[in-house]
């Protein structure tokens, strides 16, 4: 390896061509990143040990190429002769001809997407070629500080040039000239380059040889995503990023070759990348995000860090390939995961107005509500001015909203940041149950994958997770205390890390109080395992944390619980309670049936040992569902209800136990395939059958379906800011949908179902239909009186008072009824 690396070279600048070529002619996207790889490999060249590589590389590998860059050079030339030729070809070809065409300009019309630009690649190379040999001893004896400040150097170059001379977006005239800068432009990708080889040819340590190809498929699968459609940010920080995966992919196929001898596997899965990444940049246009701006020094801090999340878990799956190939493939699918979960959080935005808008599901915008008003010093109240009353039940998940309000960034994007949180917490508990199952039944080749790719295809995890709901946090808490409870239950003398058990029990019950349900079990498992004195602790840590915060909800609110308890768990008519809950579970068993069934049957066939390392994750599966029974399910049923969503991660470690314990009775033969197989097979029938409606399984792994309520959101977005612009300050807002219209509009509100009414809340149920059942239109009309009623439902339409006391008016495209005597409050 103190040479050029041969072949390996040859595929990847081939491979750079070919995208180049595709954003010539089809306009890939990925074309931009193919200049940036010829860049990068152009300083790998340069960093090798002699002069002499170097000639070795032209004399190889660009003559391979040659035929076509003269190819196309012959196309224009035979076109332009013709009269049908692009416009400049007649004064630019001499340049074209010499692989100099960047020291001229080319044509008024010319463009980044015209087919001239595939042909400058070649000689911005060769002179970025020049300019590294020049700095060769500098990055030699001073790599990391080279390479900090010329990387520094070309971020503010790059941005000058777009600010003062407007190379990419100006008018055409200065579009023609722009290639003259693109060499000077790109010299840290050449450095990177460089300095990749130089770290090559050293046997480095995990940090430098496994971490820096860090970017490689993180940024390649995301990179039109997050780097192209940008402005500035592209400009200034998008191309450093790309170059570092670029270099880190080229180091990464050095050290692969020094171990194995051949880097064509990675080759094809690099052009596999290629293709996906094209895929992912044209939903990605599709969806709007061509005016996505992160020009801003928060918006960059924000995409790095965005990278550098997603691009861990991909130096991951580098990292375990060879050695752990079940692992990797955790790894992949927790990848998989990620891009579709940015995905489906993209697809729950829209624009309003040329301004891109993130929401979460409206129960959680009333938790959003709370916590703006804390940030804005209003105190945690529902809007500015209100009565003292707790509205949501999720307490840490409404502070960290608070915090999240206090990040200097776009307001019509703050839920975004949440989203973000919550798809990391889910990735966190598919990762937890792959440990967890590895762990009960550590022998078992491919059980862990199994377990992660079957959460990963589970609809409502990740749809009630994504859109913000307090499940993520419940979900990653439980799974934590389930892996920690696994392996101190084992026979292998671990030790019961109690830190981290207190630890995951305080924090659960501080997000959400009635995680006291795990925390009273994991009390209990404690016990079972001796360690009573640590179960002592972890009582009276629980118990204190559990009544301060009932004392401070009843010295700020008046009430000990919150008002959703009251709510939905009590005043509801026994009878109509009881007639749902039985056609709910009997509903819900018939789903959870197999899954049931192939759990139990794992669970009965683990030996001595490996049950009672499976115990925990059976008890919190249990626990899960008799608790999600005694609050009486919840309303959006063709997602599931959100307080059985933690049962299913414990209930796929014991199903896929089972399922593999069934392959194996099945097919008893010495052939592994076939027992995976039929696993594969068994797995699937389950999570089909287990997913409560196909619109949500549909909605999850479809880019192209709605999400959930999409355009319920667009419209309650509308209408808050409506009540925001078009109304008076004091103006009082009836509102069915409490949690979006009342988040945007900052005006008083009236929550008609009683989330954030002590009133309606504390009254008899008219129905039972958890979280919809009480309403009381005599209060409404005749004690609160609101200003403006945003829709007329349940009964309301029908009430002779309301059209008497109401008259239809529509602002900006958006129907309300206004009070007679507060027109002058509407404008």
């Amino acid at each position: 390896m103190n040479q050029t690396m041969g072949k390996a070279e040859y595929l990847f600048a081939a491979l750079c061509l070919l995208s180049v070529s595709l954003f010539s002619s089809g306009n890939w996207l990925s074309g931009w990143i193919g200049f940036q790889g010829m860049m990068v490999l152009g300083g790998w060249i340069a960093g090798t040990s002699t002069q002499a590589s170097l000639a070795e590389f032209f004399k190889r590998d660009l003559r391979a190429a040659w035929p076509w860059y003269f190819g196309v050079l012959g196309v224009f030339a035979a076109s332009y002769v013709s009269g049908n030729g692009p416009q400049g070809f007649g004064t630019a070809w001499p340049y074209l001809a010499t692989f100099s065409v960047n020291l001229t300009r080319i044509a008024s019309n010319w463009s980044f997407n015209s087919t001239f630009s595939g042909l400058w690649i070649f000689s911005s190379m060769v002179q970025l070629l020049a300019l590294v040999f020049v700095l060769k001893p500098l990055l030699t004896k001073y790599p990391r500080l080279s390479l900090i400040v010329i990387l520094c150097a070309m971020a503010l170059f790059r941005s000058f040039i777009d600010v003062r001379l407007g190379y990419l977006n100006a008018n055409t005239y200065y579009r023609g000239d722009s290639v003259l800068w693109l060499g000077p432009l790109h010299l840290d990708a050449a450095v990177l380059g460089f300095l990749a080889q130089r770290w090559c040819k050293k046997t480095s340590g995990w940090v430098i040889g496994d971490c820096l190809p860090i970017c490689a498929w993180g940024i390649l699968a995301a990179g039109n995503m997050l780097v192209f459609p940008l402005s500035k940010g592209m400009e200034t920080w998008g191309y450093t990023f790309i170059d570092i995966s670029l270099a880190g992919i080229l180091l990464f196929f050095g050290r692969v070759l020094r171990r194995t001898g051949s880097v064509r596997p990675y080759f094809a899965g690099l052009f596999l990348v290629y293709i996906f990444q094209n895929l992912l940049g044209e939903q990605i246009k599709a969806l709007g995000f061509s005016s996505l701006k992160l020009d801003s020094l928060p918006g960059s801090i924000a995409f790095l860090a965005t990278l550098l999340a997603v691009a861990t878990l991909a130096a991951s799956l580098f990292y375990t390939t060879i050695k752990d190939r079940p692992r990797a493939l955790v790894m992949l699918g927790l990848v998989l995961g990620a891009v579709w979960s940015a995905a489906y959080i993209a697809r729950t935005s829209f624009l309003i107005d040329s301004s891109r808008v993130f929401v979460l599901w409206d129960d959680a915008m009333i938790s959003m509500t709370y916590a703006k008003n804390l940030a804005q010093g209003h105190g945690l109240v529902w809007y500015e001015g209100a009565e003292a009353l707790q509205g949501f039940s999720n307490l840490g998940m409404t502070l960290l909203m608070s915090v999240v309000h206090k990040l200097p960034m776009d307001p019509l994007q703050y839920s975004l940041v949440i989203q973000v949180i919550c798809g990391g917490c889910l990735l966190v508990c598919i990762l937890q149950a792959a440990k967890t199952v590895q762990v009960i039944q550590p022998d078992q080749p491919y059980v862990e994958v199994y377990t992660a790719f079957a959460l990963l295809c589970f609809a409502p995890l990740f749809i009630w997770g994504l859109q913000g709901s307090d499940t993520a946090f419940t979900c990653l808490f439980s799974s934590l205390l389930v892996y920690e409870l696994t392996r101190a239950s084992g026979d292998y003398g671990e030790d019961v890390r109690f830190g981290r058990i207190l630890t995951y029990a305080l924090v659960g019950i501080l997000c959400r109080l009635d995680m006291f349900v795990y925390a009273g079990l994991t009390f209990l498992f404690l016990v079972y395992l001796r360690e009573f004195k640590r179960a002592l602790v972890l009582a009276l840590a629980s118990g204190l944390l559990i009544a301060s915060i009932l004392i401070a909800s009843r010295i700020y609110y008046g009430e000990w619980l919150p008002n959703t308890f009251y709510l939905k768990a009590a005043g509801n008519l026994i009878n109509d309670k009881i007639v749902f809950l039985l056609n709910y579970n009997v509903d819900c068993l018939s789903e959870l049936l197999p899954l049931l069934l192939f759990a139990s049957f794992g669970f009965y066939t683990l030996d001595p040992s490996a049950r009672k390392r499976a115990l925990p994750s059976a008890a919190f599966a249990g626990l899960t569902m008799l608790y999600n029974v005694w609050l009486g399910g919840d309303w959006l049923l063709r997602y599931e209800s959100r307080f059985l969503i933690p049962a299913y991660s414990p209930l796929l470690i014991l199903g896929v136990l089972g399922i593999f314990s069934c392959s194996h009775r099945l097919h008893s033969g010495p052939k592994e395939g076939w027992r995976l197989a039929m696993s594969a097979l068994l797995l699937v029938l389950v999570i089909l059958n287990i997913a409560p409606s196909s619109e949500a399984t549909k909605e999850w792994l479809v880019w192209t379906k709605p999400t959930m309520y999409h355009e319920q959101n667009i419209a309650n977005v509308k209408r808050g800011l409506v009540y925001k612009n078009n109304t008076e300050p004091g103006t009082l807002i009836g509102l069915h949908w409490a949690g979006t219209p009342g988040y945007f509009s900052e005006r008083p509100l009236l929550d008609f179902l009683g989330k954030c009414d002590r009133h309606i809340a504390h009254i008899t149920g008219r129905i039972y239909w958890p979280g919809h059942s009480k309403w009381d239109w005599d209060y409404v009309m005749n004690e609160r009186k609101p200003d403006i009623i945003s829709e007329a439902s349940r009964g309301l339409e029908k009430r002779a008072d309301f059209l008497n006391q109401y008259q239809l008016h529509t602002i900006n495209g958006i129907e309300m009824y206004v009070r007679r005597g507060s027109e002058s409050k509407v404008h």
